[in-house]
């Protein structure tokens, strides 16, 4: 078997694409050789980040690159200097910063693999720059991975051929799952929705808001938890005070999945755009029914009236009709709940997902063979 190096951005913050490819990681050097290496960018300083500390943690080894600027010449240098030294390497990126980078220092050497874990189409220039450049860079991988429905349609659309585009689903390692006994125990009233997710423009929190502040002047008695930190938090407490929703909505920050699922009834999701969220797979290994917008991969998850409903994208009303029907029938949470963890454990493990990536592996190296 070849040896895979992991190539990956550090980063301040552990979101779902590094905690899902930390566990891949981690899963796959079981079996196989494999190593992580970090792009450290000095302009978020000197310390190893969240991503680093981490592997540190699991007892993953890995190379640290410091660099400097957004594009490093001497980064290219002493990734190809290295993988000269290492016998049938196969260099897999994810993050558009890695794949530019991985794709130039691995031409003539190895193959290049690279995981899409999704773009946030948010209205920056900057943003949309960056996809612009990395849907360009995808036609020179030996192999695309992305993890839903949604984006192997638009990948093709952008150009990458079907014989080297792969969907490999998020899976959960089912040692790490939570016990029957556990997910059964129900939070005490009033009825309690949990969002997970970075306070971003993508996640759009205000329609949860909204719909909410529909359910009160209605006198449904519903409990919001949010989940996470970032740059609209300032707009989503200006709204929640203006709303009279102080008494209702609840910031945790930064919060182990363990500590919050405890606390909810269902997961709520109102993103204008997504890939396959990590928060819905954990959810629902919880056994917590989920209530989303129909957007990206969130239909590969959720399947309405089975373990969750799926609204229409910027839908108030559908959003609020869908809550209204949980928060009043409390058999019905449980049904969707268990159906969703059933789910869970028989389509998407993380033994699944290591296997389909070894195969795609040994597929590279009896090309590269030939």
């Amino acid at each position: 078997m070849p040896t895979i190096i992991f190539l990956l951005q550090d980063v301040p913050q552990l979101y779902g694409a590094e905690r899902v490819t930390l566990d891949l990681v981690q899963a796959l050097g079981e079996r196989m050789q494999v190593q992580l290496w970090v792009i450290g960018e000095q302009r978020l300083g000197p310390a190893p980040g969240a991503l680093s500390q981490e592997a540190e943690r699991r007892g993953i080894i890995t190379h640290r690159f410091p660099v400097r600027g957004r594009f490093s010449l001497r980064l290219v240098r002493e990734l190809r200097s290295r993988l000269k030294h290492i016998q049938d390497p196969i260099l897999h990126t994810v993050g558009y910063k890695a794949h530019l980078h991985a794709l130039v220092a691995a031409r003539g050497l190895c193959p290049a693999v690279t995981t899409i874990h999704g773009w946030l189409v948010r209205p920056e220039w900057k943003e949309r720059f960056y996809e612009w450049l990395e849907i360009r860079a995808l036609r020179h991988d030996r192999a695309v991975i992305c993890l839903s429905r949604y984006y192997e349609e638009r990948l093709l659309g952008c150009g990458v051929k079907r014989e080297r585009l792969h969907v490999i689903p998020t899976g959960l390692d089912s040692a790490s799952l939570p016990g029957r006994e556990e997910i059964r125990k129900q939070p005490p009233d009033p009825f309690t929705l949990l969002l997970m997710g970075r306070l971003s423009w993508e996640k759009n929190h205000m329609l949860l808001l909204r719909a909410v502040q529909r359910l009160h002047r209605e006198g449904q008695s519903i409990r919001v938890i949010l989940a996470g930190e970032g740059p609209e938090r300032a707009a989503i407490e200006r709204f929640i005070a203006e709303s009279d929703l102080s008494d209702i909505v609840r910031f945790v920050g930064h919060q182990p999945v363990a500590d919050l699922m405890p606390l909810a009834h269902a997961l709520v999701l109102c993103s204008r755009i997504e890939n396959l969220p990590l928060s819905i797979l954990e959810a629902m290994a919880w056994g917590r029914p989920v209530v989303a917008t129909a957007v990206g991969g969130v239909p590969d998850l959720v399947v309405d009236g089975e373990t969750g409903f799926l609204t229409p994208p910027d839908n108030e009303e559908a959003l609020a009709m869908a809550l209204a029907q949980l928060s009043e029938d409390g058999s019905l949470v449980r049904r969707l709940g268990q159906a969703g963890r059933e789910r869970i454990e028989r389509e998407f493990s993380l033994s699944r997902c290591v296997e389909c990536h070894e195969e795609i592996y040994r597929g590279l190296q009896v090309e590269g063979g030939r």
